[in-house]
């Protein structure tokens, strides 16, 4: 999965672009975690209060 750049040798160089990566792939696990758990049961514990949300500016 390519989110950011196809070098990744150059984003291997670039600790802005690798630590955006790694947020990107936790907020997609998250994000795909949410969507498939199911709507009787709570969340765990350790994803309350963490689970990303948008800001006013911001698209879903």
């Amino acid at each position: 999965m390519n989110l950011l750049c196809d070098n990744y040798q150059r984003a291997a160089d670039n600790r802005e672009m690798v630590r955006l990566k790694q947020n990107i792939e936790g907020y997609l696990y998250i994000e795909q975690l949410v969507r498939n758990w199911p709507r009787s049961v709570p969340l765990p514990e350790q994803l309350m209060g963490r689970i990303p949300t948008l800001s006013k500016h911001e698209n879903f």
